[in-house]
């Protein structure tokens, strides 16, 4: 929200506009691709898309009016066409939505909240096009291995542009409901746990004092102890493994958060397996963490994809002590620890990973 500063004589007037207006929120829409009396649903539940309200089409059109006195997360949808969506910031003010089935074209305006979440969302999705195209190079084309170090050197380079453009946006916005948003919306790949902690400090009070930053405060002074705790988990054979013993074998072991449901985890496979094979002989293990909760589909994983080291799981999904204890919220997911169980990196991933990984390995 507007923070506003006032002389003295303007207080009684601002007063009275606050009273009148400062509640009030009208959306004002345009829609690609629907018929006259389409519906539109609007949900502020992410999680499973509940409709608060719903409204409908007129002349590739729709509007929606009311009164909050909060600003919140919510989407705008097609009934039956959900590609058809748009993510906003429901705040008091006019609000102005496009809609399309092409993400590039979705825009939202109007208000200070949804006009900094458009330019973000614009330039992650340049970020985002750079990264698939030169991903989409790396792998269609023979490159001689000093171009393709030079392509993956730009890929990372890239990755941290787009990195360093979400932290200033978080920073730029951490007195409203974007930033808090920011805050708990990106994963350690793209906001550090230091710049998190930093985020924080910079925050209102009433918003560092919401129940869920005070937990992340928790979450992050734990994973800042750099000595990973034990825990025993059952093997493929169904045996308990002790994680730290599991480590002591190796001289630095990767700790690789994944499913078999997890595309991204699945698609970034062969390059794991080409880093275990080349590290392997010099000192590396791999420890497989799985989310799974079907014990046939982790196994049936592990052989088809021939991943040829150690599995571990406590097969009930997104419940498993590492990743709560650790607040890790997104797979794939990575730490790289060394034999007396002191954590070196977390969060990385393709090259990135094999880099620290060769690193780490060569140091005396």
């Amino acid at each position: 929200m507007r923070n506003i500063h006032l002389t003295a004589g303007w207080i009684l007037a601002a007063t009275m506009l606050v009273a009148c207006h400062s509640n009030s929120f009208k959306i004002n829409g345009t829609i690609d691709g629907a018929k006259d009396g389409d519906t539109l649903y609007i949900t502020y539940d992410l999680g499973h898309g509940t409709p608060s309200d719903s409204f409908y089409v007129k002349d590739g059109t729709f509007s929606y009016e009311g009164k909050t006195d909060t600003t919140q997360l919510g989407v705008i949808y097609h009934k039956r066409q959900i590609d058809i969506s748009s993510t906003f910031f429901l705040e008091p003010g006019e609000i102005d939505i496009h809609l399309s089935n092409v993400p590039e074209k979705q825009k939202v305006s109007g208000t200070k909240v949804n006009e900094q979440w458009q330019l973000l969302v614009d330039s992650i999705n340049m970020f985002s096009k750079k990264l698939n195209d030169m991903s989409a190079q790396l792998f269609s084309q023979s490159f001689s291995e000093e171009a393709q170090v030079a392509l993956q050197t730009q890929m990372t380079n890239t990755q941290g542009k787009m990195c360093q453009c979400i932290m200033g946006f978080a920073e730029r916005n951490i007195t409203n409901e974007l930033g808090y948003f920011l805050v708990n919306l990106y994963d350690e790949q793209y906001i550090s746990d230091s710049n998190r902690l930093k985020l924080i400090e910079m925050m209102p009070i009433n918003m560092s004092n919401r129940p869920q930053i005070q937990q992340m405060k928790k979450i992050l002074n734990a994973r800042s102890n750099s000595k990973l705790s034990d825990f025993t988990m059952r093997d493929v054979n169904g045996n308990l493994l002790s994680l730290l013993t599991e480590i002591k074998k190796n001289k630095i072991t990767v700790i690789d958060f994944w499913a078999s449901w997890c595309g991204p985890c699945i698609h970034e496979m062969p390059e794991v397996i080409k880093m275990y094979n080349q590290y392997q002989p010099m000192g590396l293990g791999i420890i497989g963490v799985s989310l799974d909760s079907n014990e046939a589909a982790w196994k049936n994983a592990i052989v088809s994809l021939s991943l040829p080291w150690t599995h571990i799981s406590e097969l009930n999904g997104w419940n498993n002590s590492m990743i709560n204890a650790y607040g890790i919220r997104s797979i794939p997911y990575t730490m790289i620890v060394n034999k007396e169980g002191k954590i070196l990196q977390k969060g990385l991933r393709g090259q990135q990973l094999a880099d620290a990984v060769r690193q780490y390995l060569n140091e005396k």
